[in-house]
């Protein structure tokens, strides 16, 4: 039986692999891979796809466990990679998540999944990572492993993106270790949620 650790492994291994290659080619194709999660959004797309239910329940999930979650054209100040972001309030009573509402279902699933990996991961470092001295890099692995393989159990094919982008936060990060347990935790939290609402969307 395949184990949910083994497609974490497997994602950060290529990924390392992936990591050797210049940035500069590591970027070229992961804005290959993000034009493709960059498609437009039409009717025909959710229907034909089959994945409305998917969708519908990743959002009501993200959206019961942080205060906020909107879809907006890309503010000016954002970084013209931006997918996403998870922003925590002070007292964590006010969370919110932003999503580019230019986004296909694919991105806007894989995205939601990712803001609040960093959402789940943000209290309690030491859960997920040996040190809770850790750069963004780190955060951003840990984050997209676990958007990855939500997504795999969900059906939604994002690996391409997911192996570039981990390979890209690999040049910035070399200090610390991921605890891949406390992924798959993480990981396991987020898919039972998603799944339990789909269950009932879906009949």
């Amino acid at each position: 039986m395949i184990t949910p650790d083994y497609y974490i492994q497997k994602m950060l291994s290529e990924a390392r692999e992936r990591s050797l290659a210049s940035e500069d080619e590591i970027m070229r194709s992961k804005r290959r891979a993000w034009w493709w999660l960059n498609a437009t959004v039409t009717p025909n797309d959710w229907e034909e796809k089959g994945v409305l239910g998917t969708y519908v329940s990743t959002y009501q999930y993200v959206s019961s466990c942080v205060s906020r979650v909107y879809f907006s054209e890309k503010p000016d100040n954002y970084d013209k990679d931006c997918l996403g972001l998870y922003t925590p309030s002070r007292d964590r009573t006010a969370d919110t998540i932003w999503v580019w509402s230019g986004l296909n279902w694919k991105g806007r699933i894989r995205t939601l999944i990712h803001e609040l990996a960093h959402c789940l991961t943000h209290p309690s470092s030491l859960d997920v990572f040996t040190s809770t001295d850790i750069g963004q890099m780190y955060r951003e692995q840990a984050a997209e492993a676990v958007a990855y393989v939500v997504c795999k159990w969900l059906g939604v094919e994002v690996h391409d993106y997911s192996q570039e982008y981990i390979a890209l936060c690999m040049k910035g990060a070399n200090r610390h270790t991921i605890k891949v347990e406390g992924l798959v935790r993480v990981a396991m939290t987020i898919y039972c949620g998603i799944n339990a609402r789909r269950i009932r969307i879906n009949g």
